[in-house]
């Protein structure tokens, strides 16, 4: 899918590290104001990513899709890299006090020099690691992975490397902060078992 920028104002792209693996994505979009040392990211309190409608419960993390004139409009595209905000022009909506209209209006090549852009989007976000490294020798068969206390399936859940002592993790629905514990045998050195 390719996004014509001079049609549809309302699509940002994302960094190509934000995939389908990501589960949590925490975007900030802030008014940059030159004469404060910390940018504001609210109006009157209220968060500009409420006031744009990318996070309406306000539990700080994208919605990925909201409802726009009573259909399902998809705020989160990670399958192709776009933030879609569900306003036409988002940073000149009449909900902001301060509104940013030539953006939409011109090319980005004939904005004024000197014009500097009233909002930046920040994006958070972790990227699960999909393999992890216990060193050469595994035992076979001595691998034992568990998942926030849940003992996790060789071959269905992570398979592993015993020679290079790799463990690839093939499920993605772990949600952020799992923590896996890995138990393991390894041959020594000298080549005696542990």
């Amino acid at each position: 899918m390719e996004i014509n920028s001079y049609e549809l104002k309302f699509a940002y792209r994302l960094p190509s590290e934000l995939d389908t693996s990501v589960a949590g994505v925490k975007i900030d979009i802030f008014r940059d104001l030159p004469t404060t040392t910390v940018d504001p990211n609210s109006q009157d309190g209220i968060p500009y990513t409420k006031i744009l409608g990318i996070d309406n419960n306000g539990d700080g993390f994208v919605d990925e899709y909201t409802n726009v004139g009573g259909s399902p409009f998809r705020i989160l595209d990670k399958n192709n890299g776009y933030l879609f905000i569900p306003k036409f022009w988002p940073f000149a909506d009449p909900a902001l006090r301060d509104r940013d209209s030539i953006i939409y209006l011109v090319s980005e090549d004939a904005i004024p020099s000197g014009h500097t852009d009233l909002y930046y989007i920040v994006i958070n976000f972790q990227k699960p690691q999909r393999e992890l490294s216990l060193g050469f020798g595994i035992l076979e068969g001595s691998v034992e992975i568990y998942a926030n206390g849940q003992r996790l399936t060789e071959n269905v859940d992570y398979s592993v490397d015993y020679f290079s002592g790799k463990i690839r993790l093939l499920r993605t629905d772990f949600p952020p902060n799992t923590e896996l514990k890995v138990n393991y045998r390894s041959y020594d050195i000298f080549g005696g078992g542990k």
